[in-house]
């Protein structure tokens, strides 16, 4: 499977999910949607956290985006750890190797690759 991942890491502190990656699903049997997976600064802890939300639509996404101003966008600032995570939790139960693309930003109609 291939994904594109933008991911935003919360600079508040108010909340245990430091980093979002915002995933692209297009599948041909629902549209284009998005996923977001949750995870705490060190998800892979036992007391870590790293959880899956389902169906977040792009305008949805947009105005999330727009109305946080603790959000920001890591492109490609990403730790390593949490890269390695989400691509494992994108492989989980498949055996062809995710390929995963992280981007920087968004635009209105789709997620623009713009590889880092």
């Amino acid at each position: 499977m291939e994904y594109t991942v933008l991911v935003t890491e919360d600079t508040s502190g108010r909340f245990i999910e430091k980093y979002t990656a915002w995933i692209q699903n297009t599948s041909p049997y629902c549209g284009c949607f998005y996923e977001a997976l949750g995870m705490s600064e060190d998800p892979e802890h036992p007391q870590g956290i790293s959880e899956f939300g389902n169906d977040i639509y792009p305008q949805d996404l947009m105005d999330y985006l727009k109305s946080k101003k603790t959000e920001k966008r890591l492109g490609e600032d990403i730790p390593e750890h949490i890269k390695k995570h989400i691509i494992a939790r994108l492989q989980y139960g498949d055996s062809e190797p995710a390929q995963v693309h992280f981007i920087k930003r968004v635009s209105r109609k789709y997620l623009v690759k713009t590889e880092v």
